[in-house]
């Protein structure tokens, strides 16, 4: 049987037994994922020739939005 945590339920979990900063929490949900993975050099930060691939958060840490490829997907898709 697998887990029903997605990576928003993590790091809402993550920053709530932590009290770890946003910036930390960006680096451990996306960065260290993609070092993991060996694509941390076209995913995991925003930096010049990586991929604009976004999860915006409100202030609840819940998702707002996506941007794919740099364009901003419609909620709901």
């Amino acid at each position: 049987m697998g887990s029903r945590l997605t990576m928003a339920g993590a790091a809402k979990n993550f920053k709530a037994s932590t009290n770890c900063s946003l910036p930390e929490l960006a680096r451990m949900t996306a960065l260290n994922q993609a070092e993991l993975l060996g694509i941390a050099d076209q995913v995991g930060s925003l930096e010049a020739g990586k991929k604009a691939n976004l999860v915006l958060l409100d202030a609840d840490l819940t998702v707002a939005g996506t941007v794919l490829n740099g364009r901003i997907i419609p909620r709901g898709m």
